[in-house]
């Protein structure tokens, strides 16, 4: 006698799921996807409509942001949208430290409920990156309503540290505003020259005095940060006033020029103490 046996209201099921989630600390605030191979399958074969996908972070606050990365799956207010057609809603919506679910109303495969797993996502708002280790839970319920979870733990390890060497930091801004003002009259680009200058001679400064050196071993020299800084606070001008000098613009541009280079002369040469002292 041949036994065939059916599944009846048996709980789905997780796989794939890493036991952690690692990804650089540069990473948290443009967004990570938590686990892009986890899978889920109802044993049943009845797939998951009435059901409800759902992520929680242990300890999330208000700069914790669940959401879904691009795929197909898309939220539109409170809707789910699976190519276009909504197949559920948003019952929580993963902002500011809450729990992302969603409540299906349509049929939705293992494949599909999978592919929804997969493109559920972390990002950061934080002035820093999460320290520690967070527990992250997916919960599904499938059509009999049986539900299961399982877990992974959100990991962000800090970035290995950045050389510094002549002109490492300002190159690439540089070059992007370079272009950016490529048709700027000539003092305008005279002063731009000017920061070019001196933004490269601190660097100069900072490698002949102490080598090629890690940022993580510069706590009070902060040269990336004076020098991105500088370079943000008149990139906005340069642009604004690219095709037409004033030479009121030009002389403010000159004078924080100027003060740069006095901070930059403080910092490597400060008045107690060298520079050394520092790191």
């Amino acid at each position: 006698m041949l036994l065939k046996l059916k599944p009846e209201n048996d709980a789905p099921v997780f796989s794939g799921l890493d036991a952690q989630s690692v990804h650089s600390a540069s990473q948290a605030a443009a967004g990570v996807v938590i686990d892009a191979d986890v899978h889920v399958a109802n044993p049943d074969l009845t797939g998951f409509k009435g059901g409800k996908l759902a992520v929680h972070l242990a300890g999330a606050t208000a700069t914790d942001q669940l959401y879904l990365s691009d795929g197909h799956f898309s939220i539109t207010g409170k809707k789910l949208y699976l190519d276009g057609k909504q197949v559920g809603t948003v019952s929580a919506d993963g902002h500011n430290g809450h729990d992302l679910a969603f409540t299906f109303s349509s049929a939705i495969s293992d494949a599909q409920a999978s592919q929804l797993a997969e493109q559920v996502s972390y990002r950061s708002t934080a002035a820093s990156a999460p320290d520690g280790a967070r527990d992250v839970t997916f919960t599904v319920t499938d059509a009999e309503k049986s539900s299961t979870s399982a877990h992974t733990t959100l990991v962000f390890e800090a970035d290995a540290p950045v050389l510094l060497s002549a002109n490492a930091i300002v190159s690439d801004p540089l070059a992007t505003l370079k272009a950016a003002v490529s048709g700027a009259p000539d003092d305008l680009s005279a002063v731009f020259a000017t920061l070019e200058a001196r933004a490269a001679g601190l660097l100069e400064a900072a490698s002949h005095a102490h080598g090629v050196v890690g940022t993580d071993h510069l706590p009070d020299l902060h040269l990336p940060a004076a020098v991105v800084d500088y370079l943000d606070a008149i990139g906005s001008s340069l642009l604004d006033h690219a095709q037409s000098a004033h030479p009121v613009l030009v002389h403010e541009l000159s004078d924080r020029a100027q003060a740069l280079a006095a901070h930059v002369h403080e910092v490597l040469h400060p008045a107690h103490g060298s520079a050394d002292a520092l790191i």
